[in-house]
């Protein structure tokens, strides 16, 4: 008898939420509470699995939206939306360290570009969207090197007749020149010879 072992017992099912009424408000009073109590419960944030702070549906819709899936698992989202929060994480933190190393304390554009040239390897698919800030001053010392100065020009800078960089040319110069003098075919025919 004394050694008797207590079985366990199921836990009782969770209590429902009371709300205590005063006599003193009128009805209407009370359904109003009983109203707000209701919304607040629907408003409670709900618990995202693996702590997630980014919203599940909207990776789910940016991911429906590649034709070549038809159908998407939940696990799927979930690691997608791991995957996308740790890479923005790392963005941050590395953007950061390039601020600390500025002694600024506030990010800026250039460090976000300094992360992508920094990590080439594993960001180089943001180069196009990131790229290094450049400066109208550096583009004109990168024209200038590329195209030494015309002989009697007076400034490197371009005219209105040159194209832009980058840009074939067009317009009556453009057109094909004849040939030079000396490749010219002759145009009368050679006199007859007397033998």
């Amino acid at each position: 008898r004394f050694m008797e072992i207590e079985k366990e017992e199921p836990a009782p099912p969770a209590p429902k939420p009371v709300v205590i009424e005063d006599d003193d408000e009128d009805e209407e009073g009370s359904q109003g509470e009983q109203e707000k109590v209701t919304e607040k419960a629907k408003q409670a944030p709900k618990e995202r699995p693996l702590g997630l702070r980014i919203p599940l549906a909207r990776v789910k819709k940016i991911m429906k939206q590649d034709p070549d899936l038809k159908m998407v698992k939940e696990e799927a989202v979930l690691l997608v939306a791991k995957a996308t929060e740790r890479f923005i994480e790392f963005l941050a933190r590395e953007a950061v360290n390039s601020m600390n190393a500025d002694k600024r304390k506030s990010i800026l554009y250039k460090d976000l570009a300094n992360v992508v040239l920094v990590h080439q390897d594993t960001l180089e698919f943001l180069q196009d969207v990131i790229p290094e800030k450049v400066t109208v001053k550096k583009v004109k010392e990168a024209l200038a090197k590329k195209k030494p100065a015309a002989p009697g020009r007076a400034s490197d800078a371009p005219t209105a007749t040159d194209p832009a960089p980058g840009v074939a040319p067009s317009g009556p110069a453009a057109a094909p020149t004849s040939p030079a003098p000396e490749d010219a075919a002759p145009t009368t025919p050679p006199a007859p010879s007397a033998s």
